[in-house]
């Protein structure tokens, strides 16, 4: 077995040359990931924005649906006590309140 030192600087030669690519390679998948992590970060900042935002909307609406179920009482509260009022009549045929100075009915004496 004879020890060629021209052979063994090639192969050292082609196993650094491998090993630099194999570097190369490595920087580059380090930088991808790098810019995959980073648009990553800025997506997660964005849901989380997004996420503000629903739920300030979701809190504008409980505030909203609660406003409105006050008002729903209230509109029927109103409508029972118009029932109630209609079935309540002072006099027949009355329609609210009465003119303050009315006419007498009827003709005038006298009149033909």
């Amino acid at each position: 077995m004879a020890l060629d030192p021209i052979a063994a600087l090639r192969k050292w030669k082609h196993k650094v040359a491998s090993l630099q690519q194999r570097w190369r390679e490595a920087r580059q998948e380090n930088e991808r990931l790098r810019e995959e992590i980073e648009q990553l970060r800025r997506r997660e900042q964005q849901w989380e924005q997004r996420e503000k935002q629903l739920e300030q909307e979701q809190e504008q609406l409980r505030q909203e649906r609660e406003r409105l179920r006050q008002e729903n009482e209230k509109l029927k509260q109103q409508l029972e006590e118009a029932q109630r009022a209609n079935k309540r009549q002072a006099a027949p045929f009355s329609r609210g309140t009465r003119k303050p100075n009315p006419q007498t009915p009827g003709r005038k004496s006298g009149s033909a």
